[in-house]
């Protein structure tokens, strides 16, 4: 429950108002509802029973329809303040969270690292799509609930304390149920989660290893492996939905006493002349209309436990402490090395290095050859840090503490659904249009951008769709241009491009920075030609 109440008090600080706002709207929105429902059943009755009298001709039809109508819209309006308050609290808070979480993520990389990507990605959106109902079935459903059970007991109060205390008892009585529903539903809560994570997961490898599994033979077992997963996935699911039908009976069973206990008071109340008919049938109705509150309510009660162990491992996450990177070495001439390390991709796969060494020096231009699978992206991601070397060492320089130390241009080229301004500022958040136009011509793709409607403002679709395969790439050296670090990191940088425009956005790229050092995974020649070193992998891993 610590964990939950963490999440409230993150999301009290940042979003209160919005929270408020929200409450009240819905708060008067069920108000309404329960005030409608009651007025029109006071009304049936009251003109029924002037019919009856003869006294039809007499009775006031008018204010109660006014107030029918009046409470109609104002259902309407408070109900859509309601989703405008609350959802914008909720979208406001998570914007926010996600970027912490995502930014503890990277700045740790020992937790990212205990996970496969897919693995921490499908983490990451489980645990926040599950605290993301917090507010909206949990939080603002019991705020409501406890306001409309006080309000509506010291109201009834004086009319009859028995009436009151009914109310009072069936909202007690549901709360209850709730609760019982939530404690036993609180470990398939968690299954769910779990089985939902690992069956997304190992569907993926499904389709996305099949090639690999169906030349192993592992595809059978891989099927295994996911129908096991969605059993786990189905048997929680089937307990979440038996606990989540008997909660619901309890509370339907509390409804049907409820409007008994107010029949049978309000029937006395009747006899004994303290309460007209069309009073007590506004009470039954109301009594009964009340209890609705615990609908989003026996839901988010459900969820609890699927709330409370996703907040468990998102403040975990949040918690994580940045690492201090224990590689770096100052003032010194040489600006990477590589000492001694040994690595392979898994415990029974081949030694990819063994004791391998190597050192750059400052300003240097080296390219890494050797045929495909020689290791070249490999040795680029374990500099980078991106991969754990078994044993021995890197060190990378740092003698500008304002300066930053690497750039890693991946062999995929990493764009998103956006802007092309906001795929540039991902590495520069300030920069100044004119920046981003200068990184642009380095890379030779100012005059696309400028032939472009919109220019920066151009959209992308997903993954940089809109953009060939070359263009892609060049817009990913612009976004490295504006990192602008002191050691280069390029795998296979120069894909897609026709050699005139290859060896142009080379020459750009170190007249750009003549000072910084390159390691580049060359697969052209172009790119081995540029550079002053050149290192063969095929025979360098020992």
């Amino acid at each position: 429950m610590k964990y939950t109440l963490h999440f409230v008090a993150m999301m009290w600080r940042e979003q209160r108002r919005w929270m408020l706002a929200g409450a009240v709207a819905s708060f008067f929105a069920l108000l309404s509802a329960i005030a409608l429902l009651a007025l029109s059943g006071w009304f049936i009755t009251a003109a029924g029973l002037a019919g009856l009298a003869g006294a039809g001709a007499t009775f006031d039809f008018f204010r109660p329809s006014a107030g029918i109508r009046f409470l109609a819209l104002f259902r309407t309006a408070s109900r859509y303040g309601e989703r405008l308050a609350t959802h914008d609290a909720t979208l406001r808070f998570f914007a926010s969270l996600r970027a912490t979480l995502f930014t503890s993520v990277a700045r740790a990389t020992s937790y990212s690292r205990k996970l496969r990507s897919s693995e921490l990605l499908q983490r990451l959106t489980a645990d926040l799509d599950a605290i993301d109902t917090l507010y909206l079935r949990l939080l603002l459903p019991a705020a409501i609930a406890i306001a409309l059970a006080l309000g509506g007991a010291v109201l009834l109060v004086f009319l009859s304390p028995p009436l009151a205390a009914t109310i009072l008892a069936a909202f007690a009585a549901s709360a209850a149920a709730i609760y019982v529903g939530a404690q036993f539903a609180r470990k398939a809560a968690q299954r769910m989660a779990l089985g939902s994570e690992a069956l997304r997961v190992r569907s993926i490898d499904l389709v996305r290893a099949q090639t690999d599994l169906l030349l192993s033979g592992g595809i059978a077992s891989q099927k295994q492996r996911v129908a096991r997963a969605a059993n786990y996935l189905t048997d929680a699911g089937k307990r979440i939905g038996r606990i989540e039908t008997a909660t619901g009976a309890a509370i339907a069973l509390a409804a049907v006493c409820l409007t008994a206990g107010v029949l049978l008071l309000g029937g006395a109340a009747f006899e004994a002349g303290a309460v007209e008919g069309p009073t007590m049938a506004m009470l039954v109705i109301g009594g009964f209309a009340a209890l609705e509150v615990f609908g989003p309510l026996r839901r988010g009660g459900i969820e609890l436990g699927r709330i409370a162990f996703s907040g468990r491992r998102l403040l975990q996450l949040e918690r994580v402490e940045p690492e201090r990177d224990e590689r770096v070495f100052t003032r010194r001439e040489l600006a990477i090395a590589v000492v001694d390390i040994t690595y392979r991709y898994d415990p029974q796969a081949r030694t990819l290095f063994d004791r391998f060494n190597f050192a750059a020096r400052h300003g240097e231009r080296i390219a890494l050859a050797g045929r495909s699978g020689c290791g070249k992206s490999t040795l680029l991601s374990l500099i980078a840090g991106l991969r754990q070397p078994e044993s021995g060492s890197i060190l990378i320089d740092s003698s500008e503490d304002t300066h930053p130390v690497l750039g890693y241009l991946t062999q995929e080229t990493e764009l998103f659904a956006g802007s092309i301004s906001e795929n540039l500022r991902i590495a520069a958040p300030l920069a100044a249009d004119e920046a981003l136009w200068r990184a642009l011509e380095i890379a030779e793709l100012r005059g696309k951008i400028e032939a472009l409607e919109g220019g920066l403002a151009w959209q992308l679709g997903e993954t940089g769709s809109g953009f060939s395969g070359g263009e892609r790439r060049r817009l990913a050296i612009a976004r490295l241009i504006l990192r602008n670090p002191q050691i280069w990191l390029l795998d296979e940088p120069t894909a897609g491009m026709d050699e005139a425009l290859a060896r142009a956005v080379l020459d750009n790229l170190f007249a750009h920075a003549p000072e910084a050092t390159f390691l580049i995974a060359a697969h052209h020649e172009r790119e081995i030609e540029r550079a002053n070193r050149v290192i063969h992998l095929s025979a360098a891993h020992t």
